[in-house]
């Protein structure tokens, strides 16, 4: 649905306009302390404005959110791609499950 702009099988669930107050930036350069160096900030995800700075394998553009237990969803609109991983992990400070299944789900498409 997110990445239809807010359409689900056909029914209208939030407008296009919605989604993308959503999924685009809303910080510009203010640091974001919870996703580091760059990292921005929409309504209720994060979102990836520099790749190179925020160290991750999520393209920019992609926006994501954690949750406690290791768990994290991200939206990739560049790939068509919607990737939830749920864990029940405590505490995680000492692996890398989240990046490390980022990598993996990109080391996947062959295009």
């Amino acid at each position: 649905m997110m990445l239809n702009r807010g359409e689900l099988d056909g029914a209208r669930l939030l407008s296009p306009a919605a989604v993308s107050l959503m999924i685009d930036n809303h910080v510009g350069d203010l640091p974001v302390w919870l996703g580091g160096p760059g990292m921005g900030f929409g309504l209720g995800y994060g979102v990836v404005v520099d790749r190179g700075a925020a160290a991750t394998p999520l393209p920019e553009g992609a926006a994501y959110w954690g949750g406690a237990y290791c768990t994290i969803s991200w939206l990739d609109p560049e790939q068509d791609l919607v990737v939830v991983l749920m864990t029940q992990v405590r505490t995680y400070g000492h692996i890398n499950i989240r990046q490390d299944f980022q990598v993996l789900t990109y080391q996947a498409i062959v295009e």
